[in-house]
């Protein structure tokens, strides 16, 4: 269902949990995953039986709630990965909301001009789509609607 070219992009995975979203990208052909949860047990217990079918280097684990991470998002996420061409957001149900996380990319430049935030949500929620963005695609699958969001200007291209 992703329109975006996986091979060789950066992809940032937060409230990662499993990590399977990220580790899928690896599998496609991934450049790098930054991986960010308050709880990366199973994230690393995952990377951790993929063992040596994961090039080297290619991902990495930041424990923290993405909120808090604020203040170390120019330096644990930023020198991570630098920008991100694929961004998935999976956050628990009724937490977050869009607008949050959207401050946290738009203040801290963590997606790439042409980039793509994959933002899943329970279709109950309420989603506004941020200054500056705009919905590419949306697919409702039960109660979870997945909203494909990129920066305005990329879809003038």
């Amino acid at each position: 269902m992703l329109y975006h070219d996986i091979h060789g992009a950066r992809v940032l995975d937060l409230f990662a949990g499993s990590g399977s979203l990220g580790l899928e990208s690896v599998s496609r052909g991934a450049k790098s995953v930054v991986f960010v949860d308050t709880n990366t047990s199973l994230v690393e217990r995952n990377i951790s039986k993929m063992g040596s079918a994961l090039p080297f280097g290619s991902v990495s684990v930041v424990q923290g709630d993405v909120f808090t991470l604020r203040r170390f998002a120019d330096s644990r996420l930023r020198n991570a990965g630098s920008v991100y061409d694929i961004i998935f957001v999976d956050p628990p149900y009724g937490e977050y909301t869009s607008e949050d996380v959207f401050s946290i990319v738009q203040r801290y430049g963590l997606l790439s001009p042409d980039g793509v935030v994959v933002y899943e949500e329970s279709s109950r929620s309420s989603f506004t789509v941020p200054a500056g963005f705009e919905v590419l695609k949306e697919r409702k699958y039960g109660d979870t609607v997945v909203r494909f969001v990129c920066f305005e200007e990329a879809r003038d291209d």
